[in-house]
C-alpha cells in the first residue's frame, strides 16, 4: 500500500488503536528516508556530471541521463504492466529499464562527443534530453488507453515519492551509496576534470577514459532517484553548485556537503508536498522545479554579471 492510499484511509485508521498510528509513522519515516536517498543520489550524480562536463551548470538532466533513465523506467513499467509478470517482476523491469536507459544515454553522449569541446558536450546532452523527453511524452500519451498504467506513468513524470517504500529503498540505496563512495574515492580525478579537458590532459589524465569510467556512477545515482521519486528537477544542479560557493571547489569537501544538501532539499520539498496534501495533490518534483528555476535564473545572472565585470576591468 502506498503512502497516498494511507492518507485517503486516514479517518478510518485513526479511529483504531496505536497500531494504525504506528503504521502511518512508519510510512512517514520510509518516505522521508526515500526522499533523502533520492536527493543524495541526485546531488552526487550532479557532482560527477559537472566535473565530467567541466561546467558548474551541468547536471544529469542537462546531459540527458535523467531523460534516458526516465524513459527506460517507463518502458520497463509499461512492458511489465501489459505483460503477465508478477508484481515483483514488474518492479524489476522498471529498475532495469531505468539503469539501461541511463547507461545508453551516456554511451550515446560519449560516442557523439569524443573530440568535442565542453560546450558541444553540453549541447549534445541537451539534445538527447529533448529527444528522450519527447519519447517519454509519446509513451505516456499512448498509455492513456490503459487508465492504471497511464496514471502511473504520469505520476512518475511528476516526481512523486508517495509510492516509495522498502522494496524501492532496498534497490536504490546501494546504487546511491555506490555513487557517493565512488565520488569520495575519486575526488582527485574530479578536481582535475573540473579544471577543463585541456588542463586535465596536460596534467597527465586521459580525459576520455576518465569520463567513460565516471558515467556509470552518474547512471547509478540517476537511476536511484528515478526509482524512488521519478523526475526531481534541479536537485543535481543546485546542490553541488550552491555548496561549492560555501566549501570551495575541492571535491574532498564538496561531495559530502553537496550530498547532504541534496538530501535535505528533496526532504524539504516532499514535506511541503505532504503539508499541502489536504488541499491539493502536489508532487515533490513540482516543488523542486518551482524552487529550483528561480535559483537557476539567479545563478545565470550572477555569472553574466561576473563576466561583464571582468570584461570592463580588462
Amino acid at each position: 500500500m502506498t503512502f497516498a492510499c494511507i492518507v485517503h484511509a486516514m479517518p478510518a485508521l485513526t479511529a483504531g488503536a496505536s497500531a494504525p498510528l504506528t503504521t502511518i509513522a512508519s510510512l512517514h519515516a520510509q518516505r522521508i528516508l526515500a526522499a533523502f536517498v533520492a536527493g543524495v543520489a541526485l546531488a552526487t550524480a550532479g557532482v560527477f556530471a559537472q566535473s565530467v562536463a567541466s561546467n558548474a551548470l551541468a547536471d544529469p538532466a542537462i546531459l540527458g541521463t535523467s531523460g534516458g533513465a526516465f524513459l527506460g523506467a517507463k518502458i520497463g513499467l509499461a512492458l511489465g504492466a501489459l505483460g503477465t509478470l508478477s508484481l515483483a517482476s514488474r518492479a524489476g523491469a522498471s529498475v532495469v529499464g531505468a539503469l539501461v536507459g541511463a547507461l545508453l544515454s551516456l554511451a550515446i553522449l560519449l560516442a557523439a562527443t569524443r573530440r568535442a569541446t565542453a560546450l558541444e558536450f553540453l549541447l549534445t546532452g541537451f539534445l538527447l534530453s529533448a529527444v528522450f523527453s519527447g519519447a517519454s511524452t509519446l509513451l505516456t500519451a499512448l498509455a492513456q488507453e490503459y487508465p492504471h498504467l497511464g496514471r502511473a506513468l504520469v505520476m512518475l513524470g511528476l516526481g512523486d515519492l508517495s509510492g516509495a517504500g522498502m522494496p524501492e529503498l532496498r534497490i536504490a540505496t546501494p546504487l546511491a551509496a555506490g555513487c557517493f563512495v565512488a565520488a569520495m574515492l575519486r575526488h582527485e580525478d574530479l578536481d582535475l576534470l573540473a579544471l577543463g579537458a585541456d588542463e586535465a590532459q596536460a596534467l597527465g589524465m586521459s580525459v576520455q577514459a576518465a569520463r567513460t569510467s565516471m558515467v556509470g556512477w552518474i547512471a547509478c545515482g540517476t537511476t536511484a532517484s528515478v526509482i524512488l521519486g521519478g523526475q526531481l528537477a534541479f536537485v543535481g544542479l543546485l546542490a553541488p553548485h550552491l555548496t561549492r560557493r560555501v566549501v570551495g571547489g575541492s571535491h574532498r569537501r564538496l561531495v559530502p556537503v553537496a550530498a547532504l544538501a541534496g538530501g535535505l532539499i528533496v526532504v524539504a520539498s516532499d514535506r511541503v508536498a505532504v503539508a499541502l496534501a489536504h488541499l491539493v495533490s502536489v508532487p515533490a518534483g513540482a516543488i523542486t522545479t518551482l524552487a529550483g528555476a528561480p535559483f537557476f535564473f539567479l545563478i545565470l545572472r550572477g555569472r553574466r554579471a561576473g563576466a561583464h565585470g571582468e570584461a570592463l576591468r580588462g
